[in-house]
């Protein structure tokens, strides 16, 4: 079975990763907590939390904080006059109760109560109809605008795929009752479901990419 691929391996990894800042940029988005929110007594969770806000308060997305940029933790540290921290005692549940109040503070729904709206938009794309990549574009922009967390690169993927096949479903339905046996089969050919590819960010097989290898250098 072919697998759906929105972005290549390198974009996929950049989608999942914060932006790189400049200095200007640095000094817009990280901040001292705003007034009502609380003063962390920790330097590490203090630095955690002012990275968080920073990175979603310009992209709308959640980062691991295993890939913060060192450059951005050094600024952080220098804003709170802190020595540099190891964010490995960030805890997953800390950056998880952090970003419970980041979407409260500002006013964002989170994802998963939105998804299945979110997944209706995404076979409304596809009826336009949209190419797959295009559609991951649109539907981005789509959360941005309604103010709803972006989620990780192999949810989109994932809600992608399942759409693209449903749409593929409905339209093979609605040929079969109009279309000649010869004319079918023409169809079910042309037409291929597709699933996500498994790993992360979905890289085809080290098996296929030799077998395509193999057959590309056979002589005619």
């Amino acid at each position: 079975m072919s697998r759906l691929k929105l972005l290549d391996t390198a974009e996929a990894r950049r989608f999942d990763l914060p932006p790189l800042l400049t200095r200007q940029q640095q000094a817009h988005l990280f901040t001292l907590p705003p007034d009502g929110l609380p003063q962390f007594r920790k330097p590490v969770t203090r630095i955690g939390f002012c990275l968080l806000w920073g990175y979603f308060w310009l992209t709308q997305k959640f980062f691991r904080a295993a890939d913060f940029h060192p450059t951005d933790i050094d600024y952080v540290s220098q804003l709170f006059q802190s020595q540099p921290v190891d964010l490995a005692d960030y805890s997953a549940q800390t950056a998880w109760e952090h970003q419970q109040l980041i979407l409260n503070v500002l006013h964002i729904r989170p994802f998963e109560a939105y998804r299945d709206t979110f997944t209706q938009l995404v076979y409304g794309l596809f009826e336009q109809p949209l190419l797959p990549r295009k559609v991951l574009e649109e539907s981005r922009q789509h959360l941005i605008q309604q103010r709803v967390e972006v989620p990780s690169y192999d949810v989109f993927l994932r809600i992608i795929t399942d759409q693209y096949n449903r749409y593929g479903r409905r339209l093979s339905g609605q040929l079969e009752q109009h279309l000649t046996g010869e004319h079918r089969q023409l169809w079910s050919n042309s037409f291929k479901p597709i699933r996500p590819m498994n790993g992360p960010y979905c890289r085809h097989s080290k098996r296929s990419v030799r077998s395509n290898s193999r057959r590309r250098s056979r002589p005619a």
